[in-house]
């Protein structure tokens, strides 16, 4: 059995923040301050991570110094621009805007510059994922097979996140395609017999607390191996130190004691089905 660590992998969801912002904004605290361009290619290295798919936030002040989604995206081009064979990008919005500029941001992003999908934030946006403002991003993406990833780490069932707002998405737009980040984190079981990818971003280590690990691997066991990808979030969690996280992630999976063909499918292989559309 291959152990996790060693293994190839393809990270679906981590964060960068580029130099100049750093540099810009010193007073950046906790997790911030650590998501650095070379402080990850280190851990690529250490982890056998192939490539990593960054994801903006829907709040423009991270990523841009004049706050403004244009030039996320073009931050964000940087990374793919200087190391193109590490990783994938998805598009932003910026709620300030109005839906039909975040469409058309979106749209040169993914057809001037090849963006990889486009994330949405509910909970940052503070737009429900079922909203109308995500309407024309929605469609835009299930017409022309885009990528979406939705941040769903829900707190109560009418969270902007929730997923029973995504279930609806997912009626409205039967063809989208699209990955849930965070598993939905308590509410999981609603997502087991729905048509999308599941991201164990973030939450991994939630559950191993809340519930141990045996418990942890049931959860992951629940889902088709096909749907299930690995991802971090790095460098950010919820109760761990972005030191931890990937240490943290091999644990836990290496616990799980997947076969091989399921390591594979799930470190590499249905990520790039996603990406690839397949």
């Amino acid at each position: 059995m291959l152990g996790w660590k060693s293994v190839k992998k393809i990270d679906g969801h981590i964060h960068l923040v580029p130099d100049e912002i750093h540099k810009a904004q010193p007073g950046f605290k906790d997790a911030y301050s650590k998501a650095k361009l070379e402080t990850y290619l280190e851990i690529m290295e250490r982890y056998n991570i192939e490539k990593a798919v960054i994801m903006p936030f829907n709040d423009p002040i991270y990523l841009a110094m004049q706050f403004k989604v244009r030039e996320v995206h073009e931050n964000l081009l940087k990374f793919k621009k200087e190391y193109p064979d590490r990783f994938y990008i998805f598009a932003d919005i910026d709620p300030f805007n109005t839906a039909s500029d975040s469409l058309k941001y979106v749209e040169e992003a993914i057809e001037k510059y090849g963006f990889d999908g486009l994330k949405l934030h509910p909970t940052n946006s503070g737009f429900p994922i079922d909203s109308d403002y995500n309407r024309p991003l929605l469609e835009y993406a299930q017409n022309r097979g885009i990528c979406v990833c939705v941040h769903s780490y829900p707190d109560a069932n009418d969270d902007l996140c929730s997923v029973s707002k995504i279930r609806r998405v997912l009626k409205r737009y039967p063809k989208l395609k699209m990955m849930v980040s965070h598993m939905g984190y308590l509410e999981f079981e609603e997502l087991l017999h729905l048509n999308c990818y599941v991201d164990m971003s973030a939450v991994l280590p939630d559950y191993a607390k809340t519930f141990g690990l045996k418990k942890t691997n049931e959860i992951l066991r629940s889902f088709k191996i096909d749907r299930l990808v690995f991802a971090s979030n790095w460098p950010f969690s919820r109760i761990i130190s972005s030191e931890e996280v990937y240490d943290d992630y091999m644990k836990i999976l290496d616990y799980c004691n997947f076969n091989d063909e399921e390591i594979h499918k799930i470190a590499y292989q249905n990520i790039k089905n996603f990406l690839e559309g397949k």
